[in-house]
């Protein structure tokens, strides 16, 4: 349907046409009861004549209407008119991010690249608390407004257009240039599709071009087996850490990527930080041009950048740590997986005073894992799931809370009930009923009222003084060496498989990772051995002694700053190589760091990788059991 200009439908005057796509028409118009300007989209015909997409409507509409944020275009109201289809929306005169890219002569100077990448991450994390994914973020899907402000755009129209026969490509669901691998294959989106997107317009804003252009069927095959150029071998200008976070963000897998958009800007901003200038000295190449396809057969993900300096962009890291978490041997063997201790509050054999103060940090150790299963459950869920929320466990938090004599909050509380309350509604409604989509919205909209407050929650109990010492009895709790060990999300590095998962004869849990390419500068294996010892086992020296089968040629102390309580680093040389090792304890968990550099790394290098990532692991520990 076409809106003549000057003419008056429903409420709104039209004035002229903001633009058209292959989904909607786009007017500036007038609505003269408000005296306000807005935005009209027009849905094409085609799609309102499915019986699906009108069900999908109105539900998607009242989910795009709670939306309020400063980053996303407000979605004022959407309705029926005259027989078309009609969203209401914030008019935003800037112009878009795309019209924006390309006048521009040279790369965005590093701090406008991370205050739009920043702004757009957090209006995609406040979304994905509401349960709404985007699906299609593009440049053209980002409005600016005078001052430069980003905003998004066009929110649940890809899921509106999914429920209809509109899937072609050039329809409108999705933009193969911005699309994740798994839109390409068909699978559920969610919160790190967006994530996966957003790094695609980050990345075109650093090097001037999306990583894979061309036929969109090539495109499409390229987005799902095809590892993207590095960044910086497009742009010199571009420090080598920045091809690290976009291989973790252009990972795919998306259970490899940025666990939220938070994340990814994040480490963008970190990356960038004392870049002053994103234009480089030499010429940028011509954009990759995507193959055809094939065969279905999946690639191996990793690839060779184009220019050579020695980066694998699916990699994310240019050197791996063997941490090995025990001492090794035999000499802590008493405890083993049985060892159980005492600790206030908290499943974990892990050595704290018996019996200890609950204070205001247990509880905000606490409530950071409760939020942790939060954040869990709805980045897994999909948009027409019932969160499966942790509510059941919410008690425990509440208990320690009261424990510390520092209560939950009564607002608090009365948001966890409504939402109790919510989600029961919302479990037993009937599926794909307008009961049931009625009662999912419902549970969103307060699922995010009572995340706002957990956030904030969390941030009060972990800054209040400890002075509220209130013994309780503490209970017998148990955890073993397996549990304390870190999984392969856990592992600092990217680019590793896990190729051994063994209890050893010492109760020890080893995991061992390699790199599934080896760059020069890539370390050559990663072994990790766990052991928590009962509290009552004798401490050995941590000295420098090897009990591999080669002997050594040389064997030295290294001097370098404490971790843990009490910690020892030491050099061992052979033939052809050299091993570091880092012996640290931490309460009544061992720790032994090791790894084996190539020869492009000195020596310090070695050992500060080995004392970084102990200090991560202490830290991931240390969140298990409260000191």
């Amino acid at each position: 349907m076409t809106l003549e200009i000057g003419a008056t439908y429903g409420r709104y005057r039209i004035r002229a046409i903001l633009g058209e796509g292959a989904t909607a028409t786009v007017y500036e118009a007038y609505q003269p009861n408000l005296d306000r300007v807005l935005a009209l989209k027009v849905l094409r015909p085609a799609l309102t004549a499915d019986p699906a997409f009108v069900t999908r409507f109105g539900f998607e509409a009242r989910a795009l209407a709670r939306l309020d944020h400063p980053g996303i275009v407000r979605v004022y109201d959407a309705e029926e008119i005259e027989g078309a289809y009609t969203i209401a929306m914030q008019y935003v005169d800037g112009g878009t991010l795309h019209g924006r890219i390309g006048a521009l002569a040279h790369p965005m100077a590093p701090e406008q690249v991370v205050a739009l990448v920043s702004a757009l991450a957090n209006a995609l994390e406040y979304a994905h608390e509401f349960g709404v994914i985007h699906r299609d973020i593009k440049p053209s899907n980002i409005l600016l407004s005078r001052d430069g402000r980003p905003l998004l755009t066009d929110f649940g129209i890809a899921k509106l257009l999914a429920a209809t026969d509109q899937t072609r490509i050039g329809s409108g669901v999705g933009t193969p240039e911005y699309m994740s691998p798994e839109q390409v294959m068909g699978q559920e989106a969610t919160s790190r599709t967006d994530t996966y997107a957003l790094a695609v317009v980050a990345y075109e804003l650093v090097t001037g071009r999306v990583p894979f252009s061309g036929d969109p069927l090539a495109v499409m095959h390229a987005q799902a087996y095809d590892a993207a150029p590095a960044p910086s071998s497009l742009n010199p200008a571009l420090p080598l850490a920045v091809d690290e976070v976009f291989a973790i963000a252009l990972a795919k897998d998306p259970g490899q990527r940025f666990a939220s958009a938070i994340a990814f800007g994040r480490a963008l901003a970190s990356r960038l930080s004392g870049v002053r200038t994103l234009t480089p000295d030499l010429p940028i190449p011509a954009p990759p041009i995507a193959a055809a396809p094939i065969d279905t057969v999946a690639r191996p993900v990793m690839a060779r950048a184009p220019r050579g300096r020695g980066i694998w962009f699916a990699v994310a890291g240019a050197s791996a740590i063997a941490l090995v978490l025990a001492v090794g041997g035999l000499v802590y063997a008493q405890g083993g997986v049985d060892a159980t201790v005492y600790t206030v509050g908290r499943l974990t054999n892990l050595m704290t005073p018996s019996p200890s103060p609950v204070t205001a940090v247990h509880v905000a150790a606490r409530l950071t894992d409760w939020i942790t299963e939060w954040n869990r459950v709805t980045a897994s869920a999909r948009d027409d799931d019932v969160l499966k929320l942790p509510l059941d466990s919410w008690t425990e938090v509440t208990a320690l809370a009261s424990a510390a004599r520092q209560p939950i909050p009564s607002d608090v509380t009365r948001s966890i009930t409504d939402l109790q309350v919510a989600s029961g509604t919302a479990a037993a409604a009937t599926p794909a009923t307008a009961a049931y989509y009625d009662a999912l919205h419902d549970q969103r909209v307060k699922a995010v009222a009572a995340a706002t407050q957990l956030r904030a929650l969390k941030v009060a109990y972990s800054t209040i003084p400890v002075a509220n010492a209130a013994p309780i009895p503490a209970r017998k709790v148990f955890v073993t060496s397996k549990d304390a060990s870190p999984q392969l999300g856990d592992f600092p590095l990217t680019g590793y498989n896990m190729t051994l998962d063994q209890v050893l004869s010492s109760g020890s849990v080893r995991r061992e990772f390699r790199p599934v390419t080896r760059a020069t500068t890539d370390y050559f294996w990663v072994a990790l051995d766990t052991l928590v010892a009962a509290p009552t086992s004798a401490n050995a020296p941590l000295a420098c002694s090897w009990s591999g089968t080669e002997t050594p040629l040389s064997t030295s102390e290294v001097s370098l700053d404490p971790v843990g309580d009490t910690s020892r680093a030491c050099k061992y040389v052979f033939s052809t190589s050299r091993v570091f090792t880092l012996s640290v304890r931490t309460r009544n968990v061992y720790l032994f760091v090791q790894d084996n550099p190539p020869s492009a790394l000195t020596d310090q290098t070695a050992v500060n990788l080995l004392a970084v990532f102990a200090r991560s692991e202490i830290a991931r520990i240390d969140r298990l059991a409260p000191r």
